[in-house]
């Protein structure tokens, strides 16, 4: 991203306006007393400085944050974390006493309630070490969504907005536009909609357990799957050891083959014909020469030993 690592709001406009774009940014405000906080602007800065390609961080006069329903001007510097319709402010101590820091807080704070996962995204999600929890939908080619998978993504976004003070410290909640991310970490191909939830961690996976006449997970299974990953007691699937690295690989390997045949099968024929082919014809002459040079060497010894009888 150009520009300063740390930008300015110049007037509280401005940071109204970036309210309103629905993304989450970071800002400090110096407060009533201005003299202090040195030390938190330099924290600020510097990992403002880390984050710089991935998030926003902006300083503003601090009446622009009692424009904030709830939020009162503060009266030392503080720093908040905007989004999901409000601001949220850094508690130093609270932090301290779980043994947190600013940088802890900011990485976990960086993303809203919930996001749509993409390529791009998902590695800045698992560097958060919370558990990612994504609801595995299938755009059209037109990026839409059919009612069934709408609904279950709204869904899955009330769960993380109205259970925002149980599982905010745990979970971040998303949805996939495209299956193949989720299937690679399953290492299997997932129904359309389910439902993935992914321990950034170790790489384990958790999935809902379904009833026999249910296709969709609901409301109440999704609940008791979080509740069980939040208390350690849900059956954990996959992983990143190496026999789990080296079947994701192969996945993969088999997955982007079947795409491409799928897509364009004369294509695919060709890519992998063409070196097939040309690794034939060299081990086909490497191979066959030696033969026709052995043969060569023999018919010339049987001749000479021809002659030698003639003479006798």
């Amino acid at each position: 991203m150009d520009g300063p690592a740390v930008r300015h709001f110049v007037n509280c406009e401005q940071f109204q306006l970036l309210r309103k774009d629905k993304k989450a940014f970071f800002v400090y405000v110096n407060g009533v007393k201005l003299d202090e906080g040195e030390e938190l602007k330099d924290n600020f800065t510097r990992i403002a400085e880390e984050f710089q390609t991935v998030m926003n961080f902006y300083t503003a006069p601090a009446q622009c944050i009692s424009l904030v329903d709830g939020i009162n001007m503060p009266k030392e510097p503080s720093i908040y974390v905007c989004k999901d319709g409000s601001c949220f402010r850094y508690e130093a101590e609270a932090q301290k006493s779980s043994n947190k820091t600013l940088y802890d807080w900011v990485n976990k704070e960086r993303f809203p309630s919930f996001i749509k996962v993409t390529h791009g995204n998902f590695y800045q999600l698992m560097k958060t070490g919370k558990y990612v929890v994504i609801a595995v939908l299938e755009e059209n080619q037109i990026g839409g969504l059919t009612l069934r998978m709408s609904e279950f993504r709204d869904v899955l976004e009330a769960i993380a907005v109205n259970n925002k003070d149980i599982y905010h410290e745990y979970f971040i909640f998303g949805w996939l536009g495209q299956p193949d991310l989720a299937n690679n970490i399953a290492m299997t191909t997932l129904p359309i909609p389910s439902l993935l939830v992914v321990n950034s961690t170790t790489y384990e996976y958790y999935l809902p357990v379904l009833e026999e006449d249910e296709k969709v997970p609901s409301p109440q299974s999704i609940l008791e799957l979080l509740d069980k990953v939040k208390n350690n007691s849900a059956k954990a699937h996959g992983g990143e050891t190496f026999f789990y690295r080296l079947y994701r690989t192969y996945y993969g390997a088999k997955t982007s083959l079947m795409g491409m045949w799928k897509g364009n099968p004369v294509l695919t024929t060709v890519l992998l014909g063409l070196p097939l082919g040309l690794f034939s014809i060299i081990c086909y002459t490497t191979c066959c020469t030696d033969l026709l040079e052995a043969g060569d060497e023999d018919d010339e010894t049987e001749t000479v030993d021809e002659r030698h009888q003639k003479r006798e």
